[in-house]
C-alpha cells in the first residue's frame, strides 16, 4: 500500500515538474521521471535533440519548481525515504539532464528542507557530464526506464531492476569468503585478477538479463503501440487544442519507450523502425502543438484591448508564425485536417488584427494630422483681424475637432483624442463667438451707413421728421459696433457725426413744425371775413402784406398818429389792430423767425423781432 501512495506522489511530482518545464522553456517536449534510490529523490529531466537547453537555468527552473510543489507530495516522499535511512528534516535530490535515449550529460544535487519548503544549498553546482563521471550516475538513472512504465513493479523506495546487481554482488562475495581456505592456495595476483573478472562478467550478464525487453515478452514495445494508436484516435479533425497536446504526449512517451529497448533485445528491429515512424510524427505533431500554443498566446496578448501598435504588431507576427507552422504539416499527417481547420481559424484572426492595426494606424495617423491642423488653427486665431480671417480660424477649428470626433472607440488613440477634445472644444467655442461678434458689428457697421444716407435724402427734401428718426436709427445702429471689434475704431467717427447730424435734424424738425404752426395761424388771421393779409414764409424771415383797408390803421398804430372817425370808432378800430399785432408776435415768437409787415404799396413799415420781444417802425 506504501509503494503505491508513493508511486502516486512521484507521478504528480513529475506531471508538476514536467508543466512548469513546458511553461518556462515554451517548448512541450519535455518529459520528467521520478525514483527514490539511495537515500535521495532521483529527478530526471529528458528532452528531443531537437532542444539544446542550458543546464544551469533548467536546473534552476525545476528547483524552482520543486519549491513551489505541494508540500504534503514532499513530505510523503520524505517518509518513504526515512522508512529505510535515519530520520531527517531535509530532502536530499539529485538532478539529472539528459537527451532522450542517452546518458545524463548535467548533473547537480540540492538538499530541500521541510520546514520551509525550500531549497537549500546545493551541494555541487551543475556539472558537464563526461566519460569519467560519477559512476554512480548510470546506476541510478538507467534503472528510470523501468520507473516510467505503469506494468514495471518497483520496490518500496523505488529501486528498479538494476538493484538486482547490488544484491547478486553481495551474495556471491559471501560465497567468496566462505571459499577462503581453498582459495588461499592460489596465488595473490592470480585470485585479485579472477575474483574481479567473475564479479564483472556475473554483474555484466544480470545488467543485460534486467533490460526491458531482453527475457520473455516486451511492454515497453507493446505500450508503446498502444499509445501511438490512442494518439492517433486523439487527434481527430475536430480534437481540442488540450487532446492535440495529450496525443503529443502520448507519442511523446511511445517514442521513450522504445527508445529503452536496447540492441540485444530481440525487439529492438522492431522498435527501430516503429520509432523512426514516430518521431516522424512527432515532429508533425510538435509544429502543430508549437502553433497552437503560439496562437493561444497571440490570444492572450489580444485581451483587454486597447493596445498600442507595437503590441498589435507582436500579436500580427504571432499569428503569421503558427499559420506557417500549420502550413507545413503534410497531408498525409492524420492530424492535417485538424491543421487545416485551425489554420482557417488563424489567418480570420490575422484578418482581424490586419484590420484592427490599420484601424489603430488610421487613428494615429488622425490625432497627428489633428495636432498640426491645431497649430493652423492657432496661427490663424492670433492674426485674425476681420470677419474673413476670424472665419478661417473657426473653419480650421471645426476640422480639428470633426478629425478628433471620427476616432473611433476602442483604439488606443480614442483617450487621446477625448483629451484633446477638451482641450481644443473650448476653442472652437471662443473663436466662433468671436467671429460672430465680428459679423453683427459688420452688420451694424454698414447698417449704420446706409441709415445715415437715407437720413441725408430726407434733409435735401426738407423732410425733417424722417431725417431726425433715420439719423436717430443710425446712430442706434453705430452704437451696436461691440468694443474690440476690427469695425469699433472705424465706428466711433461716424457716432460723433450722425449725434451732430441728429441735432440738426431736430433743430430744423422744431422749426418747420414752428412754421407750419405759423403758416396755420396767419391763414386763420388773414382770411377771416374778408382778406386782411397776404403773407410768405421764407426761411430766414415771415414776410405778411396787409391790404389798403388795413395798413393805413396798423401804421397809424406804431407810430401813434391819430385815427380818423369819431371815438367809438377809433377805440374798435384800435382793438382790432392790437389784436392783430398780438397775433404776429405770437407767430414770429413762436417760428423764432423776425416777422416783417408791409402795406399794399409793398413798403416794410415794422418788423417784430423775436429775440428783442417787439414791433420796431421801419
Amino acid at each position: 500500500m506504501r509503494t503505491a501512495e508513493h508511486q502516486n506522489e512521484l507521478r504528480s511530482l513529475e506531471r508538476w515538474l514536467q508543466g512548469e518545464l513546458e511553461a518556462e522553456t515554451l517548448h512541450p517536449s519535455w518529459q520528467v521521471r521520478c525514483a527514490l534510490k539511495q537515500g535521495s529523490l532521483i529527478v530526471v529531466a529528458q528532452h528531443p535533440t531537437t532542444i539544446a537547453p542550458a543546464p544551469q537555468p533548467t536546473f534552476e527552473i525545476v528547483e524552482h519548481a520543486l519549491r513551489q510543489a505541494d508540500p504534503d507530495w514532499l513530505e510523503r516522499i520524505l517518509m518513504q525515504l526515512q522508512d529505510s535511512h535515519e530520520p531527517s528534516a531535509v530532502l536530499p535530490v539529485r538532478l539529472f539532464l539528459r537527451v532522450v535515449g542517452q546518458q545524463p550529460y548535467a548533473t547537480t544535487q540540492l538538499m530541500l528542507e521541510m520546514t520551509s519548503f525550500e531549497v537549500g544549498d546545493r551541494l555541487d553546482e551543475a556539472t558537464t557530464s563526461t566519460n569519467d563521471a560519477d559512476a554512480t550516475t548510470e546506476a541510478i538513472v538507467e534503472p528510470l526506464a523501468a520507473v516510467e512504465l505503469p506494468t514495471t513493479a518497483t520496490d518500496a523506495t523505488g529501486d528498479v531492476s538494476g538493484a538486482g546487481v547490488s544484491v547478486s554482488v553481495a551474495k556471491e562475495s559471501s560465497d567468496w569468503f566462505d571459499r577462503i581456505p581453498l582459495l588461499a592456495r592460489i596465488p595473490i595476483p592470480v585470485l585479485v585478477v579472477s575474483t574481479a573478472i567473475g564479479f564483472f562478467a556475473l554483474g555484466s550478464g544480470l545488467y543485460v538479463l534486467t533490460r526491458p525487453c531482453v527475457v520473455g515478452g516486451c511492454a515497453p514495445l507493446e505500450t508503446a503501440q498502444q499509445l501511438s494508436q490512442q494518439s492517433a484516435e486523439l487527434a481527430k479533425p475536430t480534437a481540442s487544442a488540450q487532446e492535440v497536446l495529450d496525443a503529443y504526449q502520448q507519442l511523446l512517451e511511445a517514442n521513450y519507450l522504445l527508445s529503452t529497448i536496447p540492441s540485444w533485445s530481440g525487439h529492438y528491429s522492431t522498435a527501430q523502425t516503429l520509432l523512426k515512424s514516430y518521431e516522424t510524427r512527432t515532429a508533425v505533431f510538435e509544429q502543430v502543438v508549437t502553433a497552437l500554443k503560439t496562437a493561444q498566446t497571440a490570444a492572450e496578448k489580444s485581451q483587454n484591448a486597447p493596445h498600442p501598435l507595437a503590441t498589435w504588431r507582436e500579436v500580427q507576427m504571432l499569428w503569421k508564425e503558427a499559420i506557417a507552422l500549420l502550413e507545413d504539416v503534410p497531408s498525409d499527417s492524420p492530424i492535417y485536417l485538424l491543421s487545416q481547420r485551425k489554420r482557417g481559424e488563424y489567418e480570420a484572426n490575422l484578418a482581424s488584427i490586419n484590420h484592427r492595426i490599420q484601424v489603430e494606424h488610421q487613428a494615429h495617423e488622425r490625432i497627428e494630422a489633428a495636432r498640426d491642423v491645431a497649430k493652423v488653427a492657432e496661427a490663424r486665431e492670433t492674426a485674425a483681424t476681420s470677419v474673413a480671417t476670424w472665419k478661417s480660424a473657426y473653419e480650421t477649428w471645426q476640422v480639428v475637432i470633426n478629425a478628433l470626433k471620427n476616432i473611433p472607440q476602442g483604439t488606443m488613440a480614442y483617450a487621446e483624442a477625448q483629451q484633446l477634445l477638451g482641450i481644443y472644444q473650448p476653442r472652437l467655442t471662443a473663436t466662433r463667438d468671436r467671429h460672430d461678434q465680428e459679423v453683427r458689428s459688420a452688420t451694424a457697421y454698414n447698417q449704420a451707413l446706409t441709415l445715415a444716407e437715407q437720413a441725408r435724402r430726407a434733409e435735401q427734401r426738407q423732410q425733417w421728421s424722417e431725417a431726425v428718426d433715420q439719423w436717430r436709427d443710425a446712430l442706434s445702429t453705430a452704437e451696436q459696433v461691440s468694443n474690440g471689434t476690427s469695425y469699433h475704431s472705424q465706428v466711433q467717427p461716424l457716432v460723433t457725426t450722425y449725434q451732430t447730424a441728429l441735432a440738426s435734424a431736430q433743430n430744423h424738425m422744431r422749426a418747420a413744425s414752428a412754421i407750419q404752426s405759423a403758416t396755420t395761424e396767419l391763414d386763420r388771421v388773414c382770411v377771416a371775413t374778408s382778406r386782411i393779409c397776404t403773407y410768405a414764409v421764407q426761411p430766414n424771415v415771415i414776410q405778411v402784406q396787409l391790404t389798403t383797408e388795413y395798413d393805413w390803421a396798423i401804421e397809424a398804430v406804431l407810430s401813434n398818429a391819430p385815427l380818423t372817425g369819431d371815438a367809438n370808432t377809433q377805440a374798435a378800430l384800435k382793438d382790432y389792430v392790437d389784436m392783430l399785432l398780438s397775433t404776429f408776435s405770437e407767430v414770429s415768437n413762436q417760428a423764432q423767425l423776425p416777422l416783417d409787415l408791409y402795406n399794399a404799396d409793398g413798403r416794410v413799415f415794422g418788423t417784430y423781432d423775436p429775440q428783442l420781444g417787439g414791433f420796431a417802425r421801419r
